[in-house]
């Protein structure tokens, strides 16, 4: 499956008080600890997401940079989780928040990053996002990716 996704860096005084904003009917909110076993030449990473009392385990394959990149996603068991988990040292752990079809996840190091996911590179292309809360795009940005964030710890 393609993901065609803008990335976006973000200020976080500024989308907290969107997202405090937010009428809470509409708006989600996941913890998320996701993991590394392989960075190049492809992606591989488990993540795990609770949301209230649900957690959900996945196992996702990325390849390729930019805009649009191939993704293949399936759902885990919590013991394949942890089996993949140990040794890691490329652990991160964000909340996301989910509202106006953003993601905007909130790193314990002050970094706030927003995702946007689109059906097609022209929707992207011609989409005028216009919160006061954007300090730049990063899209195709290495520096701002979850793997490099790992990376850096």
């Amino acid at each position: 499956m393609q993901e065609i996704e803008r990335k976006f860096l973000l200020n976080r005084d500024e989308v907290m008080k969107a997202i405090s904003l937010t009428p809470s009917n509409q708006l989600r909110k996941l913890d998320i600890e996701q993991f590394y076993i392989q960075i190049e030449p492809f992606e591989i990473r488990f993540r795990r997401t609770k949301e209230k009392d649900k957690e959900i385990f996945y196992k996702t394959i990325k390849k390729g940079s930019g805009l649009s990149r191939e993704e293949i996603e399936q759902e885990v068991s919590f013991v394949d989780y942890e089996n993949n988990i140990i040794g890691s040292s490329l652990i991160i752990r964000k909340t996301r928040y989910i509202f106006n079809n953003l993601e905007v996840d909130l790193y314990p190091n002050g970094l706030a990053i927003m995702e946007k996911e689109y059906s097609s590179e022209e929707e992207a292309n011609n989409d005028k996002l216009n919160y006061k809360f954007i300090k730049k795009e990063v899209t195709g940005n290495k520096y701002y990716s979850n793997a490099s964030i790992a990376q850096r710890g």
